[in-house]
């Protein structure tokens, strides 16, 4: 990992480390938040799951099927790779 990766990797971990214990966000979402970060910069792996999440970012509404991609997302074991593809397929047909 560089020296910017490092650094960025650090601040990122800080603030959802930050936001947990200010209680804005859940330990769950501290969980999922901190395994992307990992994901991304650390094994640079599931770039389909990165791909989808920006898509859901664009298209958030706050909306019931958000709140069941999002609980779909804080519950998924990202060590599954079988789940994950399965769970990505069925949450891209929901988007």
């Amino acid at each position: 990992m560089q020296k910017e990766e490092k650094q960025l990797y650090d601040e990122a971990a800080s603030l959802i480390a930050d936001l947990a214990l200010r209680e804005v966000i859940s330990a769950e979402e501290m969980r999922f938040l901190l395994t992307i970060l990992d994901l991304v910069i650390i094994r640079r792996d599931e770039p389909e799951l990165i791909v989808f999440l920006k898509q859901w970012a664009q298209n958030y509404k706050n909306s019931e099927t958000d709140d069941i991609i999002k609980a779909t997302l804080l519950a998924l074991d990202f060590n599954d790779k079988e789940a994950v593809g399965t769970n990505l397929n069925i949450l891209r047909d929901l988007l």
